[in-house]
């Protein structure tokens, strides 16, 4: 279905540029949603405030791999790359002081084992070339990124989950989606993906290769652009949509019908309140 409120499309645009298999309602007033920023930043502040069992600057990657099987804080730029695999075992905390680059066939994988595993990019994040950001195991994985995050093609850059993983990104600043990139849960169970935005842009460029995206995009804030194709599968919420040039393809998921953000749990929209006061006496000559 699509609904519109009033003056959405240039007269006779609508009719030679959109195509809708549901129901169009026009005239519509939708109700204003609460900024997601707040709750990010919180989330982000609780992570940065929490104690690891150890602390490292650089991983070996013995073998090419490396694995994460305690509560660790990385100081500097984390970078996985030329075939090296990194992976984050269950019930563990990875905080990264800095960067996250995943690049030129580097492979980060989060085993969430029965447990849920909590990471905190307390810088940017990009993903780029033909390498790979993976959620398996049958918990949650938390991806918490203080800064902007870009994925970039060049050769198929992807992250994506496994049948009964979630993972869930919190996004503070602006997301870029280059060409020839794929974000997608595994068999188009779109409820096992969420990105959350608390950025003012999402800029998606698929001018040379279509982009693919299957799961939820929450980004009430932000506004978003897209250049060239896409293929969407799931649920999307932004406060602009801009089209440049562009051609989407668009597929709701009704299985998301009853699935609220966070989980339905309340979203803070003030994230700091300070509250201080002034006394003032007057006295007459």
């Amino acid at each position: 279905d699509l609904l519109m409120g009033a003056d959405d499309f240039p007269p006779g645009q609508f009719e030679k540029k959109v195509n809708v298999s549901g129901e169009t309602r026009t005239n519509v007033d939708f109700v204003s949603l609460s900024p997601v920023s707040g709750a990010i930043r919180q989330q982000i502040d609780e992570l940065r405030d929490r104690d690891t069992e150890r602390e490292t600057v650089s991983f070996a990657f013995d073998g090419g791999t490396e694995r994460v099987t305690e509560d660790t804080e990385f100081t500097g730029d984390l970078v996985v790359s030329d075939g090296d695999k990194l992976t984050v075992e269950g019930g563990t905390t990875l905080k990264i002081d800095g960067d996250l680059e995943v690049e030129d066939g580097g492979t980060l994988v989060f085993d969430a084992n029965s447990e849920e595993i909590d990471v905190l990019v307390d810088g940017n994040m990009i993903v780029n070339g033909a390498s790979t950001v993976q959620a398996k195991g049958d918990d949650r994985v938390n991806l918490h990124v203080s800064g902007p995050i870009t994925i970039q093609g060049n050769g198929t850059a992807s992250i994506s989950t496994e049948e009964d993983s979630r993972l869930e990104m919190f996004i503070l600043g602006d997301v870029t989606l280059g060409e020839d990139v794929v974000v997608a849960a595994d068999e188009d169970r779109t409820e096992k993906l969420w990105l959350y935005s608390g950025g003012d842009t999402i800029d998606i460029n698929g001018n040379d290769d279509r982009v693919h995206f299957t799961g939820v995009i929450y980004a009430p804030e932000s506004e978003v652009t897209l250049d060239g194709s896409m293929t969407f599968t799931g649920s999307f919420t932004a406060n602009e949509f801009e089209f440049n040039e562009a051609r989407l393809k668009l597929h709701y998921d009704e299985a998301l019908r009853d699935n609220q953000p966070f989980d339905g749990r309340s979203v803070p929209v003030v994230s700091h309140l300070h509250v201080s006061t002034h006394n003032v006496v007057v006295k007459s000559d």
